[in-house]
């Protein structure tokens, strides 16, 4: 027995001196190529482990995984003590890319958009950026997707949504998918080493020459194939929060104006995704700034553009900052106007509810077809048609056709068939067909307009205003049809009928107008 145990003694020094022999290899090894450990990296940095962590999450440090082991290039942690960004290799060649974006920078006129330099991945990323802006795009979508005839092979779409409508732009090697959503990742302060979760961040960045300031929202989603990227362009700058200079229709415009103007009460903006809720809810916030006696708190998820005078908050649903604990929480700090950015439960809409039985105006968001669905939507959402009549006051309801460019569009004249059409949807939505200019135009396509045709969007709207035979009808849990039927007999107009109204102004085409309302 004794003999056996230090048989097992010597057996695990051997094993030992192995292990302590083949580490001395390694790191003889790594050191004639100028590699060391984690722990080699840190003293070098003259860093804590915590630290030298964030700086490898964020992408400030390069390093390579050797089984469960790191190791970093010390001319890597060189640059790094210099100030430079980490060396990337990259697998494709990037210069056909390069070279697409830059001609297309070049037709819409902007000029050292891309930047010069040897650095051809942060070439890629300002270009990507900067031709977003110049195409005037509100998302830059880029994702990996299979070849049409070859399942086994991808490549990557770089696409913008244009005027509400999204295209391609350009197809890529997908091995450079990877080190350009690094890219972006570390530009946005997210971590670079986690690819099977989403992650959400931020990124300000100049471009125009430096003229132009961005706020970019990305989005980094895992898929089937790798991981996306999707990122918003929000230019405060860009925004029209001025309600008469939204090309509202006059009618319109007096209701809103009539409404905004009222001591206390419910009111709903609703429409589809995309369809400038959030924008027209600034612009009303604006509004209400002008008057200096008032106290504004918005509720928003997320806070996108920042307001002068309106206390914005933003929610933390992990810190239990959700809509309905700020909005109590709002409530005890004395507001005059309340802003929830989009209404999605029960238990918040009555308490919005009951915040405007007690002397508030209420401003908040639906996703409904129209002003008659929303009223619906309110009604099923509280289950109390009682407490609905009392509170709701106001309702536009709205979308977003293309406008023709005034560089290249051209007079046209439409068929009998679209003509018999038109003036049919527009009677039946309550506008007057006859008092119209009727003067018709067509796209056609320039550099100016990217060759769409189209450039840039207006709403189309109808506003409701809630009246006692509304409200009766909202008690007595009418139907949407004879919520609409009254609202058309006391001078509701459609957003049917206002699109018909742009299309006969040669604001925009029929089709557009079928698009978004169909």
């Amino acid at each position: 027995m004794i003999i056996k145990e230090a048989l097992m003694q010597k057996n695990l020094k051997f094993k030992a001196a192995g292990k302590s022999l083949e580490k001395s290899e390694i790191d003889r090894k790594d050191a004639e190529t100028g590699i060391v450990d984690m722990d080699g990296a840190i003293s070098y940095l003259k860093t804590t482990r915590p630290t030298f962590y964030r700086w490898l999450r964020s992408g400030k440090l390069k390093g390579m995984k050797v089984g469960r082991q790191w190791r970093f290039y010390k001319d890597e942690l060189d640059r790094f003590l210099k100030g430079e960004s980490p060396r990337i290799d990259l697998s494709a060649s990037p210069d056909p890319l390069l070279g697409f974006i830059s001609e297309k920078l070049t037709e819409l006129g902007a000029k050292s958009a891309i930047q010069t330099g040897n650095d051809k991945l942060k070439s890629i990323i300002s270009g990507i950026i900067s031709l977003g802006y110049f195409l005037r795009s509100s998302d830059i979508h880029l994702s990996p997707h299979p070849l049409a005839g070859d399942l086994m092979a991808n490549h990557v779409l770089l696409r913008y949504r244009i005027d509400g409508v999204l295209r391609t732009a350009a197809e890529f090697d997908s091995r450079l998918l990877q080190p350009v959503i690094d890219e972006f990742k570390s530009m946005a302060k997210c971590d670079l080493h986690e690819r099977q979760r989403p992650q959400d961040g931020r990124i300000i960045i100049k471009v125009d020459n430096d003229k132009k300031t961005l706020d970019l929202r990305a989005c980094f989603l895992p898929s089937a194939l790798g991981e996306t990227v999707t990122i918003r362009i929000l230019d405060s700058n860009a925004v029209k929060l001025d309600i008469d200079a939204m090309h509202i229709s006059p009618n319109n415009l007096e209701k809103v104006h009539e409404a905004l103007n009222q001591p206390s009460g419910m009111i709903i903006v609703s429409g589809p995704t995309g369809s400038g809720k959030t924008t027209v809810m600034y612009a009303f916030l604006h509004s209400f700034q002008k008057k200096d006696a008032l106290k504004i708190i918005s509720i928003e998820d997320p806070v996108e553009y920042m307001l002068e005078k309106t206390v914005q908050v933003g929610l933390n649903v992990p810190a239990g900052m959700t809509y309905i604990n700020a909005t109590r929480a709002v409530l005890r700090c004395d507001p005059d106007v309340i802003m929830n950015s989009e209404i999605r439960e029960c238990d918040q809409l009555k308490l919005l509810q009951m915040a405007t039985l007690t002397g508030h105006v209420t401003l908040s968001s639906m996703h409904a077809e129209s002003a008659a669905a929303t009223i619906r939507r309110l009604i099923d959402l509280s289950g109390d048609t009682m407490l609905t009549s009392d509170t709701i006051k106001f309702i536009l309801s709205e979308r977003l056709v293309r406008i023709l460019c005034p560089s290249c569009s051209k007079e046209s004249v439409p068929t009998t068939d679209i003509i018999g059409r038109a003036s049919g949807m527009a009677r039946s939505g309550g506008l007057d067909w006859s008092s119209l200019p009727h003067t018709y135009r067509m796209a056609v396509g320039c550099p100016k307009c990217a060759m769409l045709g189209y450039r840039g969007r207006r709403a189309i709207a109808e506003t409701l205003k809630v009246t006692p035979e509304i409200s009766a009808l909202i008690r007595n849990n009418a139907t949407l049809e004879e919520i609409q039927r009254t609202a058309i007999e006391q001078g509701m107009t459609t957003i049917v009928a206002d699109g018909i109204r742009r299309f006969a102004n040669g604001e925009t085409t029929f089709e557009e107008v079928l698009r978004v309302t169909k």
